[in-house]
């Protein structure tokens, strides 16, 4: 009897001892929920129009942005931003806070300004699914007329917290973007995302060739990574190109003059009125370019053409099918700009138009277009010459070749 007594003691004991093992590991797996390894929310890409500047703080918590000068009442400026949600368990619920300091030498141009924002809202929070990204843009216009061109500074900062959770997530689910290296994309938004692999691109519009041909149009989401600050070019997109190459690098034409150096010797330097591969001596379009401006200029000619090139033998390579596809692509016409405004949503124009860059028509025979330009609150084409410097953003053509 006193065996088993022992027995039933030892028994009751172990359970017990389970017991609170089982409930110490509950306890300690509750307290991973609560504060995952890998939850971090943060800016994860800032851009703006040439001029203007954006900046992530290394922690990538805060957003430093400083507007071009505003002259004219109507001009205005914008930051376009992306909050990332790197956990793979959590939705985070973030808000982000905008700073503005309106003084300028003295004056507080507080009453001079509009300010509109959209995504995230002062004061208003809004989820960032787990493994996910939300965008937010800020603009500020010039409302009253000011006697001295003035620059603003932003500060953006954000707050967030993870969205509890009854149980952890067992798997992450496939994002909702069509990626041509795995599959055939039929996108009908504008706007709406495609993927190559890690490169993402903008839908703009589909269309048949000559030959009747389906050609899907779209933008990549960003400048490639080339020019003058680029002294290795990545040949890929980078979310920091925003206005890196000089347009001088497509004009083979050029002209040199003699100078005297500091010893008065003569010395062969680049004359100033540099003048465009299209035209004659005289400075007249030739012909093979068209009769009159805008005229589309963008061939063999142009020496940032090899990068384009590259990035799109790049495409064709990780195109899941190549013998029913295939990637072509040129630069932007300002009538292709035209027709992305003209569907009157300027707030997704401007998602989309989000950096400087090159078009391929000549406005004379020293400038291009180049878009976008900030005017009214939307994005339009200007035209620079050559000196100014402004990003690679070629249009990607897909053609399918399949029945």
């Amino acid at each position: 009897m006193k065996n088993k007594i022992s027995i039933v003691v030892l028994l009751l004991l172990l359970t017990i001892g389970f017991a609170a093992v089982t409930t110490n590991l509950i306890i300690n797996n509750q307290a991973k929920i609560g504060i995952s390894n890998d939850y971090d929310v943060y800016f994860s890409s800032a851009s703006t129009e040439a001029g203007s500047t954006a900046t992530i703080t290394n922690n990538g918590y805060t957003l430093n942005y400083s507007t071009k000068s505003l002259v004219n009442v109507g001009d205005y400026s914008e930051l376009f931003y992306e909050v990332y949600n790197e956990s793979t368990q959590y939705d985070a619920d973030v808000e982000v806070t905008l700073n503005v300091n309106t003084i300028v030498d003295g004056v507080d141009y507080s009453d001079y300004i509009q300010i509109f924002r959209d995504g995230f809202i002062d004061g208003e929070s809004k989820t960032v699914g787990r493994s996910s990204s939300e965008e937010g843009n800020i603009g500020v216009q010039l409302i009253r007329p000011v006697t001295e061109n003035i620059q603003l500074s932003f500060t953006v900062s954000m707050s967030h917290k993870p969205i509890e959770q009854n149980s952890i997530y067992e798997s992450d689910e496939p994002e909702d973007v069509c990626d041509f290296t795995e599959e055939s994309c039929s996108p009908n938004d504008i706007g709406s995302k495609i993927k190559f692999g890690d490169e993402e691109f903008y839908y703009l519009k589909t269309e048949s060739d000559e030959n009747n041909r389906i050609q899907n149009f779209i933008i990549p989401r960003y400048n490639l990574g080339v020019g003058e600050d680029f002294e290795t070019p990545t040949n890929r997109q980078e979310p920091t190109a925003d206005g890196v190459t000089k347009g001088i690098i497509a004009f083979q034409n050029k002209r040199m003059q003699t100078i005297m150096d500091d010893d008065l010797n003569p010395i062969e330097v680049e004359a100033p009125d540099q003048v465009g591969y299209w035209v004659d001596d005289s400075n007249q379009l030739k012909s093979e370019y068209g009769t009159s401006y805008p005229a589309y200029v963008y061939d063999s000619n142009c020496i940032f053409k090899q990068y384009i090139d590259d990035y799109i033998s790049y495409l064709n390579s990780m195109l899941y099918d190549s013998k029913d596809y295939l990637v072509t692509g040129r630069i932007m016409t300002k009538s292709d700009i035209d027709e992305l405004m003209n569907n009157g949503d300027y707030a997704l124009s401007r998602k989309i138009l989000n950096s400087t860059f090159w078009l391929g028509d000549a406005s004379s025979y020293s400038h291009l277009y180049i878009s976008p330009n900030m005017e009214d609150n939307r994005p339009t084409t200007g035209n620079a010459i050559f000196y100014n410097k402004f990003g690679v953003r070629p249009m990607i053509i897909i053609k399918y070749f399949g029945k």
